[in-house]
């Protein structure tokens, strides 16, 4: 079975082949017609200012959903980029709360020229190719009060932390509305886990591979804190039983993940015990 999308105007036409397996639902015409879109930026759009990106020549005011459909189809699709980015700028027709463009390539610029006029609640850039950092991302966050105060969730995976013109201090703690968090492969050190260890509403905290060498800054969210992945924690100078110590007073800690640490089996058993007391899911496995 298949659904052919015929798709016409004095520009283009467009025939979209959807193959199906038996039993199966069709595509949302909602997604249809984003994916036509997505492929006919170019005629839809027209350039604007010195940097060559595009607005659309003409926009209807399309739901919040759609708008976030849109943006993130043209990451999936690999058409996201700094020109193409641009229609998001028209935040009158386009309104964006929940963004996935991992592994695009995006400026600095670009992105807070587009995107930080949102009132964004998630963003996950984990991997991003280009030359733009945590740094940059939270600069231009901070830049607009409006995403700054609505932001919960936030993803930089595998980015670059300061660029060649940030001042050295990243301030997470800025994002008051902030509940999860995931900077892992980056070079996170302990200065910064203090300062994200201060956010009132943080539950959830990947900071797998970073450079950390100390988690007593957790004990700051032991009263919220729900889920932690820190696994390959490589930098950590802390003994076992420390360690343990420590999360095990992170009372409302509902998922571990330390997989990959080198941990000291006997004195490891105790305070497992007492981690297990109030914990539905942990990864606690030695690396020897």
């Amino acid at each position: 079975m298949s659904l052919v999308l015929i798709y016409n105007t004095k520009h283009f036409k467009i025939m979209k082949k959807h193959s199906l397996l038996e039993g199966d639902a069709p595509p949302a015409l909602s997604r249809l017609c984003v994916e036509c879109v997505c492929g006919n930026l170019p005629v839809l759009c027209r350039v604007c200012g010195e940097d060559g990106s595009l607005r659309f020549c003409w926009c209807p005011v399309l739901p919040q959903e759609l708008s976030d459909l849109l943006i993130n189809t043209m990451a999936q699709q690999g058409v996201l980029d700094d020109r193409t980015v641009g229609v998001f700028r028209s935040t009158e027709c386009l309104r964006l709360k929940r963004v996935c463009i991992r592994s695009c390539r995006l400026s600095a610029h670009s992105f807070s020229q587009a995107l930080c006029s949102h009132r964004l609640q998630e963003l996950n850039m984990s991997h991003l190719q280009g030359d733009i950092t945590v740094s940059d991302v939270l600069q231009g966050i901070l830049s607009n009060q409006h995403c700054r105060q609505s932001l919960q969730r936030l993803a930089l995976t595998g980015l670059d932390l300061l660029s060649s013109s940030s001042d050295g201090r990243l301030r997470f703690s800025s994002l008051r509305a902030l509940r999860t968090l995931g900077l892992a492969w980056t070079r996170l050190d302990d200065a910064m886990l203090e300062d994200i260890c201060s956010l009132p509403l943080l539950d959830s905290l990947d900071i797998s591979g970073t450079a950390v060498t100390d988690l007593t800054p957790l004990l700051n969210l032991q009263s919220h804190l729900r889920s932690l992945t820190a696994h390959g924690l490589h930098h950590l100078d802390m003994s076992t039983t420390s360690l343990l110590s420590i999360l095990s007073k992170l009372d409302q800690l509902r998922h571990l993940d330390i997989s990959n640490d080198r941990l000291d089996t006997d004195s490891e058993c105790p305070v497992r015990n007492d981690l297990n007391a109030h914990m539905i899911h942990i990864m606690l496995y030695n690396a020897l």
